[in-house]
Order: C-alpha cells, then sequence, then structure tokens
C-alpha cells in the first residue's frame, strides 16, 4: 500500500528533526550535484526556524533515538494513523508501561530485564551522556506530563514544517509519480537496484510488498527508512534517492580504466555493429561475419573483447545459451557521461 500524502507528511515531519545536511552541503559530494539548489534552500530555512526550540526538541531527540518516531510506529501499528492530527490525538492515550517500554527499546534494553528494577538504576544502565539520562528519567517518571508536552511542541512546529514542506510536494510532483508508478509496477526492482550494496537480494525476495507500507517523503529527500514495528513493515523513500543510488552505483562502477574500455568498445564501429546486430537477434558468428566483411574468427576475436568489458553477457536457457547487449551497463555509460554535464535522470 502506498500512503497519501497526509500520513506521508506525518512521517516526515516527525524524522525531521533530524535532518543531517552534511553530505548535501558539501559541492564536492554526489548528493549536492544531484539535489535542487531550492531544495537545499528550502530545507535550512526550515532548519533555522525551527532552531528557535533547540532545548526543547533535544529532550526528545538524540544520535541514539528520535522519541517522536518511535511513538508515531507505536500508534500507527496500534491504531491506525492517518495523518499528523490523528497523532496528536492518540498520542496520550499511551500508557506509562508502553512509554517506558518504547523509550528503553531504543537502547536494546528489553522489557524483561528492567521489570523488576527501578527507574533510577535502568536509566543509569544506559549508554548515554548525564543530561540524557536526566531527560530520560523525568519523562519515564512523569509520562502523561511528557505525553503532553510533546503533544503542545510538535502542534506549534507542524504549521511551521507544513508550509516548507507543501512547497516541495509541488516542486516535486514528476519524482513522486515516477517513484509511486515504480513501487506499483516493479516493487522487488525499485528496492534492489537501490539496496542492492546494503541489504540483501534474499532479503529484499523475502519481503511481502502488497502487505508493506511504501511512503514517499520529501522534507528527508535522501533517506531511506525500513522499520518492522508490530505487525506493520515501513518502507520510506525520500524523492532524492533513486538518483542518489543511480548515479552513486554508476560512479562505483566506472572507474578511470574501466571507463574508458567500455568507451573504446562502444566507440569501435565493428564492435558496435556487432553489439547492434546481436541485440536484434542475429546470434550466429557466420552471419555477423557477413554482415562485417570479416572471418568468424575475427567475430569470435571481438565478442571475447565485448564480453570482457560486460557489453556482452552469456544468457542460458534449457535449449541453448546465447549472447545478449548489457543494455543497463551502455545506459549507465551514457548517464555517467551525461553527469558530467550535471543532466540527471531518474
Amino acid at each position: 500500500m502506498i500512503c497519501d500524502i497526509e500520513k506521508a507528511k506525518a512521517l516526515d515531519f516527525l524524522k525531521s528533526f533530524n535532518l543531517e545536511m552534511d553530505e548535501i552541503e558539501d559541492t564536492n559530494s554526489l548528493a549536492y550535484r544531484i539535489t535542487d539548489t531550492y531544495y537545499i534552500n528550502t530545507v535550512n530555512s526550515y532548519l533555522n526556524e525551527i532552531k528557535l526550540y533547540k532545548s526543547e526538541i533535544d529532550k526528545y531527540i538524540s544520535p541514539e533515538y528520535n522519541l517522536f518516531l518511535n511513538l508515531y510506529f507505536y500508534l500507527d501499528d496500534k491504531k491506525q494513523i492517518n495523518n499528523i492530527y490523528d497523532y496528536f490525538k492518540e498520542l496520550e492515550s499511551i500508557t506509562k508501561y508502553e512509554f517506558k517500554k518504547l523509550v528503553f527499546s531504543n537502547f536494546n534494553i528489553g522489557f524483561n530485564d528492567y521489570n523488576n528494577q527501578d527507574d533510577y538504576s535502568i536509566v543509569e544502565s544506559v549508554n548515554t551522556d548525564s543530561r540524557g539520562k536526566w531527560n530520560l528519567l523525568s519523562m519515564i517518571q512523569s509520562t502523561s506530563k511528557t505525553l503532553i508536552d510533546i503533544r503542545k511542541l510538535l502542534e506549534k512546529l507542524y504549521p511551521i514544517f507544513n508550509r516548507y514542506e507543501d512547497v516541495l510536494i509541488e516542486r516535486s510532483k514528476d519524482k513522486m509519480q515516477s517513484i509511486i508508478k515504480m513501487i506499483k509496477e516493479q516493487p522487488k526492482r525499485f528496492y534492489r537496484d537501490m539496496l542492492d550494496e546494503y541489504v540483501s537480494s534474499k532479503l529484499i525476495d523475502s519481503i511481502d510488498f502488497e502487505d508493506t507500507e511504501h511512503y514517499v517523503i520529501y522534507m528527508n529527500a535522501h533517506l531511506f527508512i525500513s522499520e518492522v514495528f508490530g505487525n506493520k513493515r515501513i518502507l520510506a523513500t525520500g524523492i532524492y534517492l533513486p538518483e542518489y543510488f543511480k548515479y552513486k552505483n554508476i560512479n562505483d562502477l566506472f572507474n578511470n580504466e574501466r571507463r574508458q574500455q567500455v568507451m573504446k568498445s562502444l566507440a569501435d564501429p565493428s564492435r558496435f555493429k556487432i553489439l547492434t546486430l546481436i541485440h536484434s537477434g542475429v546470434n550466429s558468428n557466420k552471419k555477423i561475419a557477413e554482415v562485417l566483411g570479416i572471418t568468424p574468427a575475427g567475430v569470435s576475436y571481438q565478442t571475447n573483447q565485448l564480453t570482457s568489458v560486460e557489453l556482452l553477457k552469456h544468457q542460458s536457457s534449457d535449449i541453448e545459451t546465447k549472447l545478449i547487449v548489457n543494455t543497463k551497463l551502455i545506459e549507465d555509460v551514457f548517464n555517467y557521461i551525461l553527469s558530467d554535464f550535471g543532466i540527471y535522470r531518474i
């Protein structure tokens, strides 16, 4: 299921409090090169505006946890959150028992581990600084007040976020539609192409994409979120993420030597003609030789060279093994060239 915009906004908002802009602001980074300057300025303006509330936000956000987001995942699994206002409404329904369990789960402390211990002893065992420990202790000892404070803080901040988010959504409609189309038509291929380097194909193949909530997020445009909470699996994709991984994979693939080998093969008229003939269905060395006016042995030499740089690859079936053109590699080559001129396509 692909979540509607209001539901996606809720997750995007709650995640926006630990946005990392360092890589985007590095003008030499790939993230910066593929990112619209307007997006960077919009997000920076949002972050500057919410700095006024930094001391309050820092009570609930740290490198170890994002309490706002954890509460969302919990409530969405329990009661189905459709927008941020559902989230505000349900916050105060969380019991002290549930709240403690959520808080300590961020530090991999199982509930049974601390069930019979006092709050102070458990907080002391948490791997965070003294200020963080004090905040945690205050939160769990005054759960009702903490949840009211969180609701009031987020109710003040959401209109600020929403103003900037709506601008990003309006400017990103084409990217959004492209991502949604890919998720609907070929979800396994979409996630595998992005995450191949980080997640095993076996894991991706095991996911029931029909029973997964898919989010497209805008403010956190370079982030991918994968979360299993209770009975729900959540996959959230930032609008720039497909481009980022596409061009990251291309950049990783083409070191200077390999790029030169591939380009040299494509620039050779005979090898290029062989590629076009094979792609059109001609797989006989004899027929290719007749077209090119060379010997079959010469064709074998050329196809071996094309195979060595992976422009040709073998495809096996029960009936035969034949050569096919690696069209993805050719597409990647030309996308790599376009990226040198600042042209990026999904």
